[in-house]
């Protein structure tokens, strides 16, 4: 997956879009407490559709994680792994 660049012009954070099996990766540089990496997802098709793994409390050390586990991830897991967050929700 190729990432563009996306960090704002004097922004303390970084961040990154990529697109892989037809979702639309954000991945950012999160600087509350540790310094990490978290991914927002869309589907290309859908933009309703979309994950953020910091609702999980999902985060990655490095850049190169984030991205390893953007390009795995499928639109059917994406999916569900939204479902499963609005389920524990209610």
């Amino acid at each position: 997956m190729r990432l563009t660049e996306t960090t704002e012009r004097f922004s303390d954070s970084q961040s990154f879009r990529g697109k892989k099996n037809g979702i639309r990766f954000d991945i950012s540089l999160w600087e509350y407490g540790n310094k990490e990496w978290c991914v927002c997802g869309e589907l290309v098709k859908d933009e309703d559709i979309c994950y953020n793994t910091l609702w999980d409390g999902l985060s990655f050390k490095t850049l190169e994680e984030a991205a390893k586990w953007c390009e795995n991830l499928k639109q059917d897991k994406l999916i569900e792994l939204r479902e499963n967050y609005f389920k524990k929700q209610r």
